[in-house]
C-alpha cells in the first residue's frame, strides 16, 4: 500500500500558497473606498452611543429619584450582552433573535435585585 500523505499534504500546502498569493494581489490592487466598510462601522458607532446614552440616562436617573449612586448598569449590561451571547453560541440563534431573551433575563435579575436588596435599604 503505498504513502499519499506526502503527495496530498505537498498538494495542499501548494494550492494554499497559491490562494495567498491570489488574496494578497486582490488586497493590493483594491478599489480604495468602500462606502459599505463606513456604513458599518457608522452603525456600530450608533449602536455604541446608544448603550453609552442610556447607562448615563440610568444613572442620572436613579441618582435624582433615589439619591443614591448606584454602579450596578455595568453589571447589568454585561448580564444582557452575555446572555445574548449565550442564546447566539449554544441555540446559533441571530442576533435580533436573541434581544428579546436578552432583556428578559436581564429584566428577571433586576427585579430581583431590586426586590431582595435595593428595597431593604
Amino acid at each position: 500500500m503505498p504513502n499519499l500523505t506526502l503527495p496530498l499534504l505537498t498538494t495542499f500546502i501548494l494550492l494554499a500558497k497559491e490562494e495567498a498569493a491570489e488574496d494578497a494581489e486582490e488586497e493590493t490592487t483594491g478599489s480604495g473606498f468602500e462606502f459599505v466598510a463606513l456604513l458599518n462601522q457608522a452603525l456600530n458607532g450608533i449602536g455604541i452611543v446608544g448603550i453609552l446614552l442610556l447607562t448615563g440616562l440610568g444613572l442620572a436617573i436613579t441618582f435624582g429619584v433615589m439619591r443614591i449612586i448606584n454602579l450596578a448598569h455595568g453589571e447589568f449590561i454585561m448580564l444582557g450582552a452575555y446572555v445574548t451571547f449565550l442564546m447566539q453560541d449554544l441555540f446559533n440563534m441571530d442576533l435580533l433573535m436573541t434581544s428579546p431573551f436578552a432583556f428578559a433575563g436581564t429584566a428577571i435579575v433586576g427585579a430581583s435585585v431590586e426586590l431582595t436588596i435595593i428595597r431593604r435599604l
